[in-house]
């Protein structure tokens, strides 16, 4: 067990699909997170343990594949080391633009002092309208990045 907790301790790159098993480990050398969300487990409350434990991670990438996941949280009294000194690309892939999602993105964009740039491509089966309507509501969230920028696309390329 000891072998496998280091190697993750050691990643520079990680692409996960179920973060609830490592809200527990040091990531001390992780610099970029592709998390692929694929069922309704509980994934929200762990995400925010894991970035407690990357101080490095400059990328964050999630991928909610078009479904409706569980999100409740309470938000942490503290904020990850990561988001205040060091992400500076955030994407999500298949946005649903659901009340607890818009929470997360504006938890993470009022406390990313580092923010370059933030993607957010909506769900593919949405509508122009519906596109319009998120896109409207996440450029009118607060920034503490000045310089950040919204990026919206239909289609990532990975």
């Amino acid at each position: 067990m000891y072998s496998t907790m280091n190697t993750y301790s050691t990643m520079r790159i990680f692409c996960l699909c179920q973060v609830t098993c490592c809200s527990a480990i040091n990531f001390s050398r992780l610099i970029e997170l592709k998390l692929f969300i694929v069922s309704s487990v509980y994934w929200l409350e762990p995400l925010i343990l894991l970035l407690h434990n990357a101080p490095k991670l400059k990328v964050l990438i999630l991928n909610s594949n078009g479904t409706d996941l569980p999100l409740s949280w309470s938000q942490s009294s503290s904020v990850p080391r990561c988001l205040l000194s060091q992400l500076e690309i955030f994407e999500w892939k298949e946005f649903g633009g659901r009340r607890e999602e818009k929470q997360l993105v504006s938890y993470i964009l009022s406390n990313s002092n580092w923010l370059k740039t933030a993607g957010i491509s909506p769900r593919s089966s949405y509508n122009d309208e519906e596109k319009q309507k998120i896109m409207e509501d996440l450029e009118s969230m607060y920034r503490v990045s000045a310089s950040s920028q919204f990026l919206f696309t239909d289609i990532y390329c990975e």
